[in-house]
C-alpha cells in the first residue's frame, strides 16, 4: 500500500504473472490484511491510528462491499486475529503503555468484545495462535529481554507462554517453522541476517538457525 491508500498486489495463483489494484485508506491509515469475511483470502484493509476507524473491502463480494467500524485510536496499535476460532478475523487493538488487549469480535456481528492484559512498555504484540487450537492468543515479545509472554486461548488463558528467545538485536518473526499447527517463537538478526527459530513441535527443545537477509533487510512475520 502506498501512500495515496493504492493497494497493489501480485497472486500467487497466477503464478505471479496478475496483480490486483484497489484503493482503501491513505497516509493516516496502515495495512491490517485478513480474512475479515471467512472466505479464505485475505481483504484489503486498513486501521488509522489517530480515529481507530478499521476499513475493509471484502473479497467476499468481489471487493464491492466494505465493513468500517471504529474501534481503538490514539495510543492503540492494530492487533487482528482470529481470537474466537470462527474462520473470521477480529478487531484488535493493543495498548502498550499498559499491554491491554481489546478485540471486537466478528463471531458476535462486532458486538461484544474480549479484553486481556499481557505486555506492557518494551513489549511487541506477536499475536498469533501458539497452542494449536485455532484462536490467536495474546502474546508479546519483550525487545529488551527476548521474553516471550502471552495468555493461552485453549485453558481460557489461565496457563501462559513465557520463554526468553532473542534480545536486543533481535526482531521478531512468528511463524508455523515446523508445521504442527503451532506458532514457533522465531527472532531474526538484523545485521547478519540470521534467523532462530525455537520449534514448538519439540516442546520449544530444538532449534533452527538459517542465514537469509542481511542489513537493510526486514523479516517478514506470518499473519495471525
Amino acid at each position: 500500500m502506498d501512500s495515496t491508500g493504492t493497494w497493489s498486489i501480485l497472486l500467487s495463483g497466477s503464478g505471479y504473472t496478475t496483480t490486483l489494484s484497489k484503493s482503501a485508506g491513505g497516509s493516516s491509515y496502515g495495512p491490517v490484511a485478513g480474512d475479515f469475511d471467512g472466505d479464505g483470502k485475505s481483504d484489503i484493509a486498513v486501521y488509522n491510528g489517530s480515529t481507530g476507524n478499521w476499513y475493509v473491502l471484502k473479497s467476499s463480494s468481489n471487493y464491492t462491499t466494505t465493513l468500517s467500524i471504529n474501534w481503538g485510536g490514539g495510543g492503540y496499535v492494530a492487533v487482528p486475529g482470529d481470537y474466537d476460532g470462527d474462520g473470521k478475523t477480529d478487531l484488535g487493538v493493543y495498548q502498550p503503555g499498559t499491554g491491554t488487549w481489546s478485540v471486537l469480535l466478528s463471531s458476535s456481528n462486532y458486538t461484544t468484545s474480549l479484553t486481556k492484559s499481557a505486555g506492557g512498555p518494551t513489549y511487541i504484540p506477536v499475536q498469533a495462535d501458539y497452542d494449536g487450537d485455532g484462536k490467536t492468543d495474546f502474546v508479546a515479545y519483550n525487545s529488551t529481554t527476548g521474553l516471550w509472554y502471552g495468555l493461552k486461548s485453549s485453558t481460557n488463558y489461565t496457563t501462559t507462554i513465557s520463554i526468553s528467545w532473542g534480545g536486543p538485536t533481535y526482531s521478531p518473526t512468528k511463524g508455523d517453522y515446523d508445521g504442527d499447527g503451532k506458532t514457533d517463537l522465531a527472532v531474526y538478526e538484523v545485521i547478519s541476517g540470521t534467523w532462530y527459530i525455537l520449534l514448538s513441535g519439540s516442546n520449544y527443545t530444538t532449534t533452527i538457525t538459517k542465514s537469509w537477509g542481511g542489513t537493510g533487510y526486514s523479516a517478514v512475520p506470518s499473519y495471525p
